[in-house]
């Protein structure tokens, strides 16, 4: 599920023991159930200042208006594209870790001006969210729920 691209990045995080997710939950974890404003924040930054296709949601087949190009049980990975930008994300299962990989190819040079301007806060956010996801997973395993 790898893919190249002119700017790329991984973060990983544990994930606790008898966490039966998928990655695809995980995904919806991570975005699906942010928290409002940064549902919201990510909406905008994605469709008003990378210009991103968001598809319908909710919907089987996005994830936040990701699209799913690919699923299995232990990865998932999905796309945005604009005028200026492929955004393409992945989230692995694999040894008690789920590994997030951001994929970004740009169509014109505006593009890679854009993405510099915003990767510091991908860079942030990503993070933020997944251990909020690895939080539900510890907090589901203590509580045997």
């Amino acid at each position: 599920m790898a893919e190249d691209g002119d700017y790329g990045d991984a973060f990983t995080v544990p994930v606790g023991r008898g966490d039966g997710r998928s990655a695809e939950a995980w995904m919806r974890e991570v975005f699906e159930r942010a928290p409002a404003p940064v549902r919201a924040f990510l909406l905008v930054g994605w469709r008003a200042v990378l210009g991103l296709r968001l598809g319908p949601r909710p919907s089987p087949d996005h994830v936040l208006g990701w699209t799913v190009v690919e699923r299995e049980h232990d990865a998932v990975r999905l796309r945005l594209e604009s005028a200026l930008m492929t955004a393409r994300l992945t989230l692995r299962l694999d040894g008690g870790a789920a590994h997030w990989a951001t994929s970004v190819s740009y169509r014109r040079g505006s593009g890679r001006v854009l993405w510099a301007v915003v990767a510091p806060i991908h860079r942030l956010m990503v993070p933020y969210l997944l251990k909020r996801a690895a939080q539900v997973s510890l907090v589901t395993t203590v509580d045997g729920q």
